[in-house]
This record gives structure tokens, sequence and C-alpha cells, in this order.
């Protein structure tokens, strides 16, 4: 897989994207923008065209991917005149793109989802306070964007993360309004 993900990154190729989350009708349509041995990092976009985030998923647990399909092809026309996430600049060490993400994630305090064994639904929403080797210090936040605690996980459990998606604006919004 990674080879063709490789490629269609290189040749900025629209794809879907299906991992194995136990939901075999799901899949994330987006742009590769970095691909190493582990992981896999997309340009999200929504049904409706918009831009979704970035998501970061493992290698391993991708299971199809599907080019020029007719769904692909709408989701190109809906998008089309749009600024393209993929065409913004993210540094990344080229052997080890979670951990540049961590970084990236952490020096920016920005909000992210975490998704722990294959889950479909995220496991924590906050931001990256720490990490090192093994384990990674999130500062935790619910759906009411109200601090909810620190969560510790195991950098190995992690099977996917989300950041700059509608789920991830729509928390950062509510901790900035504090209306709640």
């Amino acid at each position: 897989m990674k080879n063709i993900l490789t490629n269609f990154m290189n040749n900025k190729v629209l794809c879907a994207v299906y991992d194995s989350d136990g939901n075999i009708d799901k899949f994330d349509v987006g742009y590769i923008i970095a691909v190493d041995d582990d992981v896999v990092l997309m340009s999200g976009i929504c049904p409706n065209g918009n831009n979704d985030g970035y998501y970061l998923k493992s290698v391993n647990s991708i299971y199809k991917i599907e080019v020029d399909s007719q769904y692909n092809r709408k989701i190109e026309v809906l998008h089309s005149g749009k600024d393209s996430v993929v065409n913004q600049i993210i540094e990344f060490e080229p052997k080890d793109i979670f951990r540049s993400t961590l970084k990236l994630l952490m020096r920016q305090q920005e909000m992210c989802s975490i998704f722990l064994f294959d889950s479909d639904n995220s496991s924590v929403i906050g931001r990256i306070e720490e990490f090192d080797d093994s384990i990674i210090k999130i500062s935790a936040y619910n759906e009411y964007g109200l601090y909810d605690g620190t969560v510790y996980i195991r950098k190995s459990d992690v099977t996917g993360m989300s950041f700059k998606s509608s789920e991830e604006t729509k928390i950062s919004c509510l901790i900035s309004s504090k209306s709640i």
C-alpha cells in the first residue's frame, strides 16, 4: 500500500481511503500529503466539497483505496476553486510522520481527535501537552468545549488522528466562546 499511496501523493490524486475501523461502508476522501512506513497523512474533503482538516491513519489499517470513481469526480467538482489544504506546507521528518504530527500539534496547541484500537469514534479530543517514545499526555475537552482532565495514552495504541476537521473546529469554537 505504501508505494500506491506514495504514487497518489506525488501525482496529487484524489483518493477514497477505507481503513479497518469496523465499518466497511465508511471512508475518507482527500489528498495524500505524506507517507512513511507506518502512517499516511491526508488532507480531508467533506461530502459538500469543503476542506475537512487532516487525517492520520495507519498504513497497515488501509484495506482499500478508490480513485477516479463517480463519487471522487463529484467531490473534485465540488472542491474545485476552493483553497486546498493540500497546498499548505507542513514540515515532516520523512521517516516519522506520526512524531512530526505530534510535534506540530503540540507546538501550535491545535485541538485533535485521537483514535485508539481501530475505533470509529475518537477516544479523546484535546491538545497534546507532551509526549515521549511511549506515552502521549493530552488535555482533554468534552463535547461542550469544557476541560475534562488529563489523559495519558500509549503511543502504540493510537491507530488514527484528525485535526482541523469539523469536530475539532467545533470544540475550539466552543472553548473560545466560553458561553456554555
